[in-house]
């Protein structure tokens, strides 16, 4: 694939990303600066597609990509929804608890702690 092609992807996951990581109740879409900084890395990005580092700026975007989706909001919001998940959904844990037996109670020996003579 052209670097060129991999930068363009790359920019349009990114503000999906940020886009769907920052959107919350109180506001519909994020503030214009998130906006910006992606605007302007990917602008040196193209920058360095234009020169002879062409294969080090995909990759850098890419790179880029992937950190952006463990560290920024979108992580955030990953990471809460996984957790929502775990909480809710426990399948394993209440079919654990639904066919386990009760312990053995200790086995009487008829003796009450006296000796027998």
């Amino acid at each position: 694939m052209k670097p060129s092609r991999v930068i363009e992807s790359t920019f349009f996951v990114m503000i999906l990303i940020q886009t769907i990581g920052t959107v919350d109740a109180k506001h519909k879409l994020p503030a214009p600066r998130q906006f910006v900084a992606v605007s302007v890395v990917w602008g040196i990005l193209f920058l360095m597609a234009d020169t002879a580092a062409k294969q080090i700026a995909a990759r850098l975007a890419v790179l880029i990509v992937l950190t952006g989706m463990v560290v920024g909001p979108f992580g955030k919001v990953a990471v809460g929804f996984l957790n929502k998940i775990s909480k809710d959904f426990q399948p394993a844990q209440t079919l654990r608890n639904k066919f386990a037996t009760a312990p053995d109670a200790p086995e009487d020996t008829g003796s009450a702690g006296g000796t027998v003579i």
